[in-house]
């Protein structure tokens, strides 16, 4: 199957992505624009990071192809592993997208509607949220407070787990504001999502990501991060040193975080999207503003960003904390590169 059988109308909206992630404010050292892409992207590798430090990788994918592929730094000092094109990083925000997804697969098996309440199927939560429907969730619409940024659970519950989110909204029921009249970047609405896939499917999320993701689409280095996982062998560790997560040895929650991949099963993931094997692209534009993402877990950040425009696909993936991942900065060498083509 040719890689562009589906047109996607997918924008670039920075306004959208970096929504509760922002770039580092932190000083990098900038680079310009050169002859190649090649040299463009490695020249700002080479600027900011050294072999033997928690490092990046970065792709590029122009219509349908891989034209830019590296990484460097280090994904495991102690055993000396370098980064690599299968070193498995904690996505961070970028699992919202493979949420979003997943229910609108489970849409366009018509097992669920985007105005279904949330709780026709997660009768437990308290009927002052009768009025928030899936649709709510997906755009961040739903006055639910951010169980990261507003309650701050991560800082007092060691191993939190969705389940023990859910039992805290069944108690804590108050809303910021009336559904659907205002956005505001909310992690409990996917962690959410991800509980009514759970019920909708009859499978565990990390289940369902595997055999509906990760293993039709050759993502063999991926997988859901819970109570049950270990760090794989060739995963990238916290500043590639550590195994704690914002000094947490064990933090549960997925559908909002959670997800692990490399840059080999993003190549893989844009490629089946865009072939129409992941949904059709009807249903991914009801939602188009909900692929782009970035994301931020301690010294994890990553980005997947659709240019449409210009046909070109973007992904950061590293463990080098604030130090030199401005992904805006990235994201404007690959622009400046390509538009730099099309007027010479």
């Amino acid at each position: 199957m040719k890689y562009h059988t589906v047109k996607l109308l997918l924008i670039c909206s920075f306004s959208l992505l970096f929504v509760g992630c922002g770039s580092s404010g932190e000083s990098f050292n900038e680079t310009s624009v050169q002859e190649t892409l090649t040299l463009t992207l490695d020249t700002y590798l080479d600027a900011n990071l050294d072999n033997n430090s928690a490092g990046m990788a970065i792709m590029v994918i122009k219509e349908g192809k891989v034209v830019y592929r590296n990484a460097k730094g280090m994904a495991n000092k102690q055993t000396g592993l370098a980064i690599g094109s299968d070193t498995g990083f904690r996505l961070a925000s970028v699992s919202k997208p493979f949420t979003a997804m997943a229910v609108m697969q489970l849409y366009e098996q018509e097992l669920l509607t985007f105005d279904t309440p949330i709780i026709n199927i997660l009768p437990e939560l308290s009927s002052p949220w009768q009025n928030i429907t899936i649709d709510h969730l997906l755009r961040h619409q739903s006055g639910i407070p951010d169980f990261l940024n507003d309650l701050k659970l991560d800082e007092w519950i060691e191993g939190l787990t969705n389940q023990m989110v859910v039992e805290h909204f069944t108690i804590y029921d108050g809303l910021e504001f009336e559904p659907g009249s205002k956005f505001e970047y909310s992690n409990s609405g996917y962690l959410l999502l991800a509980e009514i896939i759970e019920r909708v499917s009859g499978e565990l999320f990390e289940d369902y990501m595997m055999q509906h993701f990760f293993l039709p689409f050759g993502m063999t280095d991926s997988y859901i991060t819970d109570e049950n996982s270990i760090p794989r062998a060739n995963d990238a560790l916290n500043y590639a040193t550590q195994t704690t997560v914002f000094g947490h040895s064990s933090f549960n929650v997925n559908g909002s975080t959670g997800q692990v991949s490399s840059l080999n099963d993003m190549e893989h993931f844009i490629k089946a999207l865009y072939q129409g094997l992941v949904v059709s692209a009807e249903t991914i534009n009801l939602y188009a503003d909900r692929i782009n993402h970035n994301g931020s877990t301690d010294s994890f950040r990553s980005l997947i960003l659709f240019f449409q425009e210009a046909d070109w696909q973007l992904v950061i993936l590293a463990n080098d904390g604030l130090a030199t991942t401005d992904h805006g900065y990235v994201h404007k060498l690959v622009d400046d590169y390509f538009r730099s083509k099309v007027s010479s």
